[in-house]
């Protein structure tokens, strides 16, 4: 079963896509923001991240960044950003693997995700 981690600061939102992905076959972890999605980390390494990118506190740059960072057990993690802005913002492509637009519908998302993970799949691991 495809673990997601899914991090969004609308208590609402984060519900609805965490019950109709739950309906779809995943297996569904939430936090509301970056800091509660790093400590979810800890317990768990999940297969994707869909996450908000204007969050309060630690918010979606903040928390790919620090997956990002070079030696970080969570780097290979294939994330996915969704965002109300109208464009992808500038300069961060690197920091996840796909960006779409909210409102998101449930089938959107879970194309994205499937995508995420495929390229995931093809690209070479690096051996410790």
């Amino acid at each position: 079963m495809t673990t997601v981690l899914l991090i969004d600061d609308e208590p609402d939102t984060l519900s609805v896509y965490s019950m109709l992905l739950e309906m779809a076959g995943y297996r569904v972890l939430k936090a509301l923001d970056g800091a509660q999605a790093l400590k979810a980390l800890e317990t768990t390494m999940p297969d994707v991240i869909v996450t908000d990118w204007m969050m309060p506190g630690i918010n979606g740059r903040a928390f790919c960044e620090q997956l990002r960072q070079p030696g970080s057990a969570y780097a290979e993690i294939p994330i996915l950003v969704g965002s109300a802005a109208m464009e992808a913002p500038d300069g961060a492509q690197k920091l996840y693997d796909e960006f779409l637009r909210k409102p998101l519908l449930i089938d959107e998302l879970i194309s994205g995700m499937e995508r995420v993970l495929s390229l995931s799949r093809m690209r070479p691991h690096e051996e410790p």
